[in-house]
């Protein structure tokens, strides 16, 4: 019994695909510029990002860009101005925000949470490994533990390249592409089934 390749599945593995490579060399592109400019971890709340730049007569100034899209240049006792306003007038229960998160300001929490979900999702994995294994009495991984796999490893490679972290974004794409491999010899190169039993539950060895 063969797995049949259906246009869902292909698509499925194409779109996956795509956002990877887009994330994968973002991630690339970002760390290569990052080499020439001076970016700033703490910025104002309404600033999706700030660099630290030279002037023309070669003074330093702060460089935001705001989530609208606009252009803002700010002398560095305006910065610390804004900065320090921004720290004090916080509630205690944003400064736990922030600080539990990792993140300047809420307007960000999105990328948290993608991050978050996709890590649920790729623990999720073992979870439907160890319940398979259950059932059968002995080890076996079910296509959707690469399917999890896959989908969570993606999510993080995404998070990874809007945090810039070299070392996520190393660990995920390489695991990306072996989780990929893996569904090609499942669904586009199936090798012969040992038992159908094991074919009709899904229960197929990780190729080797």
């Amino acid at each position: 019994m063969k797995i049949r390749i259906t246009k869902t599945r292909v698509i499925v593995c194409s779109i996956i695909a795509a956002l990877a490579a887009v994330g994968i060399t973002y991630g690339i592109y970002s760390l290569l510029n990052s080499a020439n400019t001076i970016t700033i971890k703490t910025i104002p709340s309404n600033a999706a990002s700030a660099q630290l730049i030279k002037t023309p007569d070669q003074g330093i100034q702060y460089q935001i860009k705001t989530f609208d899209g606009q252009t803002q240049h700010l002398s560095p006792n305006q910065f610390a101005s804004e900065i320090y306003n921004e720290h004090t007038n916080r509630t205690l229960k944003t400064q736990i925000f922030v600080t539990i998160f990792n993140i300047t300001n809420k307007d960000k929490f999105g990328w948290v949470a993608l991050g978050l979900l996709g890590q649920l999702v790729f623990a999720g994995r073992m979870i439907v490994q160890i319940i398979a294994s259950e059932k059968k009495r002995q080890s076996v991984v079910p296509v959707a533990f690469w399917w999890m796999a896959l989908t969570g490893a993606s999510m993080l490679l995404l998070y990874f390249v809007w945090r810039k972290d070299v070392v996520g974004i190393i660990g995920q794409s390489t695991g990306w592409l072996i989780y990929t491999r893996n569904l090609y010899f499942i669904y586009l190169k199936p090798s012969p089934p040992t038992t159908l039993e094991d074919t009709e539950e899904g229960n197929l060895p990780a190729s080797e």
